[in-house]
């Protein structure tokens, strides 16, 4: 009886030994699983923060078009950290777009562009466009230079114009991108031989855009030749403030820093002649209206000659700061959308343009006239003919370098 006593009690302890295992080994896995579930709970907040995360300088590369020779072009577009970007183009080192923000936050571009590569090809208005090797006009497609005459290609009637028949905006630039702590943008570059459309001289050029985080984008020419040869660089943006294709710019407000212009003849060419401008419809030494409602009635009144009929804007503006030092140049203002453009310059003067011979033609982009304005930072037109403008001749130990500034506001 005692041995039966004992065989039970054995057996009865091991059931209670396997019982208080199992229990222990489950409170175990309860409690495993329970931290399991505690941390793949916290995971979605993890994965779901909507936090805004800052934004980045940003650079990108895309193809944009390719020649028929299988020549490919690229595409740059430049983003600050407040979202403001620039496109260029190699084609030309051709600024595509500019996109900022109204006074109600809208993003849009605001300068006028071609669609694609055969846009630009076909285009004559130089949308965007780096312009040389010497922009603007001059006369009789010739100048002397140190008892030697040059003759230049001819487009423009008998002159020369933005640099001939194949100026620098129908050339191919090569690139190098640039990114640094608080700026983003590219340096583009390429080589005008001894002879390009008729110019004395090697002629190495480059031009950087670069946009801030200030909301700035600055534009530096910089140029050097192994002989003398007469240089001017600029950059033929056309803006409208309310967004490219938005309307008219007539409304647009203006203030240049000048009191003088160039006196112009019949063919866009300075007389060597420079005007007062207070008191005439070109005197933006305050801010005006663009174009105010009764400039294109100029000139339909009795007794006056057709040819004074007024149409708009086309004339170098003589800057107050003639010291090569960046200064302010000109102010621009869009009642309707609020945006505000700033421009301060190295240059001695700017051509104010209002797109006036903008018809809605492929060579126009088929933009109308007054869709747009430029106000082109210069050495004066025609300045190797007129010994009294501001000298453009450049050479050895004579290098050039030349800088524009633009800034983006909004006025609420």
């Amino acid at each position: 009886m005692k041995l039966g006593f004992c065989i039970v009690a054995f057996v009865v302890g091991c059931l209670c030994a396997v019982l208080i295992r199992t229990t222990d080994s489950a409170d175990k896995a309860i409690e495993a699983k329970a931290k399991t579930l505690t941390v793949s709970k916290s995971e979605p907040d993890l994965k779901t923060d909507t936090t805004p995360q800052p934004m980045q300088l940003k650079i990108t590369e895309e193809a944009y078009g390719e020649f028929d020779d299988e020549t490919s072009i690229a595409k740059f577009t430049c983003t600050n950290v407040n979202g403001l970007s620039f496109e260029v183009i190699e084609y030309g080192a051709t600024i595509t777009a500019i996109t900022i923000p109204d006074r109600e936050g809208n993003f849009e571009n605001v300068v006028l562009s071609c669609e694609g590569l055969d846009g630009y090809q076909a285009c004559t208005s130089y949308f965007g466009a780096a312009v040389g090797r010497f922009c603007n006009r001059i006369a009789g497609s010739k100048f002397s230079l140190n008892g030697q005459e040059y003759v230049l290609s001819a487009n423009d009637g008998p002159n020369h114009l933005h640099g001939g028949e194949v100026g620098f905006d129908k050339r191919i630039w090569s690139t190098e991108e640039i990114v640094d702590a608080d700026a983003v943008g590219v340096r583009m570059s390429l080589i005008s031989e001894d002879g390009d459309q008729g110019y004395p001289g090697n002629c190495t050029v480059s031009v950087t855009y670069l946009l801030d985080n200030d909301n700035q984008l600055t534009v530096e020419f910089a140029a050097e030749s192994d002989s003398e040869t007469p240089v001017n660089l600029t950059n033929h943006t056309y803006w409208n403030l309310d967004g490219a294709g938005e309307g008219l710019i007539v409304d647009h407000v203006l203030q240049i820093e000048s009191d003088q212009i160039l006196e112009f003849n019949d063919q866009n060419l300075p007389t060597g002649r420079v005007l007062d401008v207070n008191g005439t419809r070109f005197d933006f030494s305050s801010a005006n209206k663009i174009i105010s409602a009764d400039v294109e009635a100029i000139g339909d009144e009795p007794g006056v000659d057709p040819k004074e009929k007024f149409s708009g804007y086309d004339h170098n503006f003589c800057l107050r700061s003639q010291s090569g030092s960046l200064a302010a140049a000109a102010l621009v203002y869009s009642p309707k959308s609020g945006r505000q453009l700033e421009i301060a310059t190295t240059q001695p003067g700017v051509q104010f343009y209002t797109g006036n011979f903008l018809d809605g033609q492929p060579g126009s982009g088929g933009f109308e006239k007054h869709s747009a304005f430029c106000l082109e930072t210069q050495h004066y037109p025609d300045s190797p003919n007129q010994p009294e403008f501001p000298s453009t001749v450049l050479g050895p130990g004579k290098p050039l370098k030349q800088t524009t500034v633009f800034k983006f506001s909004v006025v609420q």
